[in-house]
């Protein structure tokens, strides 16, 4: 108990100072393709016993500079949120890594003056639950959650920092019933 206490709170910790953009961070240039699929190795044994994973990624490679595992944790706390809103039999989650492009859902939804091309997405698309326009609008605030017997309500807020940490932005799409997609904008290194 006291070791399951102590990483929990060792974890909280962690998200803690990624939302208050503290703790450890190392810039360096990072393949958003590979990560995925280094995300998609860890995450597919959690997911097994829910659903399927589905993992696109766009054939040039999509750079970024950034924290690779501050990234790495938003991948998958995407990921596990998405798993965690699963309930049908035909469970699915879309794990895509794309260029922006003019058409692309939250786009324009910041004030930037950039082309569309000089920004990746990495977006992250389930088909449970959903959420009512009352939770999208704290799903980002510290300690607000769902999840009422795991949850510490820090998961999104600390990706939501992270991206902010990275000149990124998050972008999400849901409707009760029908799932949620999140759009993760970051600024792609030509």
């Amino acid at each position: 108990n006291i070791i399951t206490a102590t990483d929990r709170a060792s974890l909280l910790t962690d998200q803690l100072l990624g939302f208050a953009r503290g703790g450890k961070y190392e810039v360096t240039r990072i393949n958003m393709n590979e990560l995925i699929k280094d995300s998609e190795s860890l995450f597919s044994p959690i997911l097994r016993k829910k659903g399927e994973l589905k993992v696109v990624v766009h054939p040039d490679p999509m750079i970024v500079e950034g924290d690779r595992t501050q990234l790495e944790q938003v991948v998958l706390n995407l990921l596990i949120n998405a798993a965690d809103a699963l309930t049908e039999t035909k469970a699915r989650i879309i794990l895509r890594c794309e260029p922006a492009n003019e058409h692309t859902p939250g786009l324009h939804t910041t004030k930037h003056s950039r082309p569309a091309d000089d920004f990746m997405v990495v977006r992250v698309r389930d088909n449970g639950i959903g959420m009512d326009e009352e939770i999208l609008a704290h799903i980002f605030e510290p300690f607000f959650t769902t999840k009422t017997d795991k949850g510490t309500g820090m998961g999104l807020a600390m990706v939501y920092g992270c991206i902010e940490n990275h000149h990124g932005w998050i972008y999400v799409e849901s409707e009760p019933g029908k799932g949620t997609e999140f759009f993760v904008y970051l600024p792609r290194v030509k």
